[in-house]
């Protein structure tokens, strides 16, 4: 052999190693590549679910919170309702106290001229 034909037999050799490495880089990326493509779609399918969860809680909070403001304005304006019965109760039991006053004194005022009444 001619050094040439060496040195182009080496070489060809060398290129053979050469692509039996980078098919099993190739091949190793490639599989490396489906692993954390899978990964990456079971990651989405995860935070999608957790979303959707997510949004399906903010949609019903929200709802209650719509309800619960409408309730609380009724309530508002029962408890102004109550609050005028309230009042207005209040002022009859004043009155109902100054009654009861004068005729307890017109009691005890007619109680005190029976006894001194002539027997």
């Amino acid at each position: 052999m001619t050094q040439e034909t060496y040195s182009s037999h080496q070489v060809a050799i060398i290129l053979e190693a050469l692509r039996s490495d980078f098919k099993a880089v190739i091949d190793h990326v490639s599989g490396v590549e489906i692993r954390l493509s899978r990964e990456i779609q079971e990651h989405r399918a995860e935070t999608q679910i957790r979303f959707d969860t997510i949004e399906a809680v903010l949609h019903d909070h929200t709802q209650r919170f719509k309800e619960n403001g409408k309730r609380w304005e009724r309530n508002e304006v029962r408890l102004i309702r109550i609050e005028d019965r309230l009042t207005r109760v209040e002022d009859r039991l004043v009155r109902l106290e100054d009654k009861f006053d004068r005729l307890e004194y017109r009691v005890e005022r007619h109680d005190r001229e029976i006894k001194t009444l002539p027997a």
